[in-house]
């Protein structure tokens, strides 16, 4: 039977209606949409700190009221999967009949299975075991095993909850098939662990069946892969079934020696006395167990003793009474013998009396489920006639859908031509300013080329200053050796020289001074280029985008990053040569680099990248550092508009 199933319908003409009813359903829903980062962010916590992720999702329990119902599914879908792992008891089933219900019409074979799966959760819970059941068998039906990104993990934690609500209702064969299936679509999750432990239930499952050589092999397998694997504390523990198939086989008493010792070794569950708490003092009984196989019943009695705890289970009483009976009819001790006997009987009764409340409240389960079935069958009428009203509905939707068609394939030429003429205005505006570029590119290149002659006139003048200022001292020194009386002739070569000094200073002065012309209009042209290239940069779609979004949780596309990347890689090559050559960063930095060149502010680029706060702050220092050797993610800005000419935008 399927759960929350809107249709309960045995004709053929009604179960028509009910599909062509399921079709306008289908029919006049929006498109999908995706989901708040919020709550994609409790769906990542939900595996490993499902109890952060239920917090997360009660804090935003405000907000869903006037959120879409998708989104508002979406969450009750969330938080029922959060409470399911975090141990919270379900009381009601009515929000989770509605959540099923909405994705048995729009989820997908994931979100289907996860739904039915949850509502079996919330039987189980109710303590509706068949009820449970059946939506556990639905969920498994529902799951697309042949897809790509089929939940196998959550496909085992069906099966895996089906075996034990099997084991409680005593249908072992059942049981074993469930974990079985569990252990495969585990494998197939490659979830190791998973499907380790679940080998080791089936094992579990098989002992119960009374298949002993076949549990004892697959714990034994069970054993071999947890220790493969790591998980030695699991070992240890799967070892202790295998003790107790050994306990009553005087063959296997070595071997259960072996597995005492090991245990003992290496278990991490013994305190600092080495005593072993309430819930695992079972090993006591295997331990007392081989010593009165040896016949060594002293040590046999203290251990019987030594499992005796408060509000012990009468299950772990049976076993340590009937340990202890043993015991005393071997040392012949009459007295200890009969009271340990009346203490048996007892506990004996006790547990005969829990079976048998436990199978009547299975019994009542199972009418309170045939009570929901015939109550379904009496609403059948009642369905029939909601089928009728929406069949009216249907051809209705019809002609609402003709109409919105017609509007939105004249909406979408509107578009296209609006779409056009933009296109057309953006090429002829970059078609100008590349000219405008080009134009004082050429200019710039010009005068750079006499800047050079230049500075060339000036080195030859120093040449020629220095050749002549040479001789003259030489002419200097030669007179002076050879007329040293002849003042009128040194005073002469003197003037000379004063007059060659005064020459080069003023020449030398006039051309720095026609340097420092020629620099200041290369500064002012580059700036105007700087301008142009800006100005082309800031009509690209990619910049006009940017600039006019507003939606708080839109991240860019790798389309996008791309489109980004190209609009400075034409206005700015320098920047995008240093980005891949220097600072060698992948798509996502450069994105990262390239909003705040831009302008924007860190959380207002966390929300485009899709990136935590933190992380935003170390790509931008991991590039300062790279480009400018500063370790600073404040300082990126500043540095990256001063270091490539960038005119802010």
């Amino acid at each position: 039977m399927r759960s929350a199933n809107f249709f309960v319908t045995s004709h053929p003409v009604k179960k028509l209606l009910g599909y062509m009813a399921t079709f306008v359903l289908l029919t006049v829903v929006g498109c999908g949409q995706s989901y708040p980062p919020s709550l994609q962010a409790a769906d990542s916590l939900m595996n490993e700190r499902p109890d952060s992720a239920l917090a997360l999702l009660d804090g935003m329990e405000a907000d869903m009221a006037s959120a879409a119902k998708s989104v508002r599914m979406r969450y009750q879908l969330l938080r029922h999967k959060a409470m399911n792992k975090a141990y919270v008891p379900f009381t009601s089933d009515s929000l989770m009949l509605l959540v099923t219900s909405y994705y048995d019409d729009h989820g997908t074979a994931n979100d289907r299975m996860l739904a039915h799966y949850l509502l079996g959760c919330v039987y189980r819970d109710l303590g509706e075991v068949p009820h449970a059941i059946d939506c556990y068998l639905y969920a498994v039906a529902e799951a697309d095993t042949t897809a790509a990104d089929c939940d196998f993990r959550t496909l085992s934690s069906v099966c895996s909850q089906m075996a034990w609500l099997y084991h409680k209702q005593l249908l072992y064969v059942k049981e074993a098939d469930a974990h079985k299936q569990s252990e495969g679509f585990a494998e197939l999750a490659k979830d190791t662990f998973l499907a380790i432990y679940e080998k080791g239930i089936h094992a579990g499952t098989l002992v119960s069946l009374n298949f002993k050589d076949s549990a004892r092999k697959e714990l034994q397998r069970t054993i071999t892969l947890y220790r493969k694997y790591g998980y030695e504390q699991d070992a240890l523990q799967t070892s202790t079934m295998l003790m107790f198939l050994y306990i009553d086989n005087p063959h296997h008493l070595p071997e259960l020696k072996l597995l005492i010792d090991e245990y003992e070794a290496k278990s991490e569950l013994f305190n600092e006395r080495h005593e072993l708490n309430s819930s695992k003092r079972q090993f006591y009984y295997y331990k007392a167990k081989y010593f009165e196989g040896i016949n060594n019943l002293d040590s046999a009695e203290y251990y019987y003793r030594k499992m005796s705890y408060p509000n012990m289970p009468y299950t772990y009483q049976d076993s340590m009474y009937k340990g202890l009976m043993s015991i005393f009819s071997k040392k012949n001790q009459i007295d200890s013998l009969a009271k340990y006997s009346r203490l048996y009987g007892a506990v004996n009764d006790s547990s005969v009396i829990i079976r048998d409340q436990q199978q009547t409240a299975q019994l009542a389960a199972s009418y309170d489920y045939q009570y929901y079935k015939n109550q379904s069958l009496a609403n059948e009428n009642r369905v029939l006639w909601i089928s009728i009203v929406l069949i009216v509905i249907f051809n209705m939707s019809i002609l609402t859908i003709v109409l919105l068609v017609r509007l939105h394939r004249r909406y979408k030429v509107i578009q296209e031509k609006r779409i056009a003429k933009m296109s057309e205005a953006y090429k002829q505006t970059e078609t100008k300013h590349r000219q405008e570029a080009n134009q004082l590119r050429d200019s710039i290149a010009e005068i750079t080329e006499m800047y050079r002659q230049k500075q060339a006139a000036l080195h030859q003048l120093e040449e020629a200053h220095h050749t002549v200022l040479t001789k003259a001292q030489a002419d200097l020194e030669k007179v002076i050796a050879e007329n040293n009386a002849s003042h009128s002739h040194l005073k002469e070569a003197r003037q000379a020289i004063e007059e060659q000094k005064r020459q080069y200073t003023q020449t030398k002065e006039n051309l720095l001074e026609e340097i420092s012309v020629l620099k200041k209009q290369i500064s002012q042209m580059t700036l105007s280029q700087q301008q142009a290239l800006s100005l082309d940069l800031s009509e690209t779609p990619i910049i006009n985008m940017l600039k006019s979004m507003k939606e708080p949780y839109r991240v860019l596309t790798r389309s996008e990053c791309k489109a980004l990347r190209a609009a400075f890689a034409n206005s700015y090559p320098a920047l995008i040569y240093d980005i891949d050559k220097k600072a060698k960063l992948n798509q996502q930095d450069i994105t990262i680099c390239l909003l705040t060149v831009l302008g924007f502010e860190p959380g207002r680029i966390c929300n485009l990248t899709g990136r935590s706060n933190s992380s935003v702050t170390n790509v931008r220092a991991k590039i300062n550092e790279r480009l400018f050797n500063e370790k600073s993610s404040p300082k990126l800005y500043s540095n990256l508009i001063k270091g490539y000419s960038i005119y802010p935008i």
